[in-house]
């Protein structure tokens, strides 16, 4: 089983063609780093998808991929569906695991995930309102319809930080599904900025409640979990899944770049970076940011290794 990553730039290109660019780049960079060098410890093959842009970052920054594949200048879509990225890495055509680039896998995933049909992070089920109110909006704002409307009572929406499996058939025809999607409403350029805006707040229910909804009551397959609810609320280790997933930490450093819990969490990611691999924490700084003082160098700091989402 092979492991990828992806990634659009489309939102943050500006900032990586330009020394100018916001201070919160280079730590996202390291974010992504990390992420890298702890999946690559426990794969034999790491792959990034992503755009030019993207693919000369990854080079540039040293990131341990063992291949990067580009789609080209740019996703055939609207950079408000900016998780465009992550369906064409699901067209894979053999087993593989997608991570988010803001998750640290730190010891090698058990024998139930990596022998499963399909396996992904958690359901949020605790999460319903929240789902609930973004197809609202979607619905009043674009007329969006899906596996959502069909399956309304299914309520289990499963995080999809990380999704793999042995049956990638049955993840390319999601691949498919999301795909023709795109297509059929021409890439969503058409929209307005409002429309647009809605889509990418409401991104979550056509990856995570779509994903959950058709590989579960369309192809009738069991999604098996990495991680249970009752763990992430309490903040409890897993016996045999050893992550960290920063969810939401880019939305949350960028409305608070100085909150002083971001700083610190942004301090543990450098050293953490340091340690495994200090030529990509530098190759980093060497590409071109020169916001290293934003987050610092505190070898004594560590991200705690277990099952959390922070």
């Amino acid at each position: 089983m092979i492991a990828i990553h992806s990634m659009r730039t489309d939102r943050i290109r500006p900032a990586l063609e330009s020394l100018g660019g916001p201070a919160m780049i280079q730590p996202m960079l390291k974010i992504m780093g990390l992420s890298a060098c702890t999946i690559k410890q426990h794969f034999s093959k790491l792959v990034l998808l992503t755009d030019d842009a993207g693919a000369e970052m990854a080079r540039k920054c040293k990131f341990p991929y063992s291949e990067i594949l580009s789609v080209g200048k740019n996703f055939d879509s609207d950079a408000c569906f900016w998780t465009h990225s992550k369906f064409i890495a699901y067209a894979n055509q053999q087993p593989f695991v997608h991570f988010d680039n803001d998750v640290f896998l730190w010891e090698p995933l058990p024998a139930r995930l990596m022998e499963a049909e399909v396996f992904a992070s958690n359901s949020e089920t605790a999460r319903w309102q929240d789902y609930s109110k973004h197809i609202k909006n979607l619905e009043q704002s674009i007329g969006l319809e899906g596996l959502h409307k069909k399956h309304f009572t299914n309520r289990m929406p499963i995080n999809m930080s990380i999704l793999g499996g042995n049956n990638f058939k049955a993840l390319n025809l999601f691949s498919s599904y999301v795909t023709d999607f795109i297509k059929v409403n021409k890439g969503f350029y058409d929209l307005t900025s409002e429309q647009k805006n809605c889509l990418m707040q409401g991104m979550h229910v056509v990856e995570q409640l779509w994903g959950s909804c058709f590989i579960q009551n369309e192809l009738d397959i069991k999604i098996e979990l990495a991680l249970s609810e009752d763990m992430l609320i309490g903040n409890e280790p897993s016996p045999d899944v050893k992550i960290t997933h920063l969810h939401g930490i880019k939305q949350l450093a960028q409305n608070n770049p100085a909150d002083s819990n971001i700083r610190d969490l942004f301090t543990k990611v450098n050293a953490r970076l340091l340690d495994i691999a200090p030529e990509v924490a530098l190759a980093i700084v060497d590409y071109g940011m020169v916001f290293d003082s934003q987050i610092g160098t505190n070898n004594d700091s560590n991200l705690t290794a277990e099952a959390t989402h922070s």
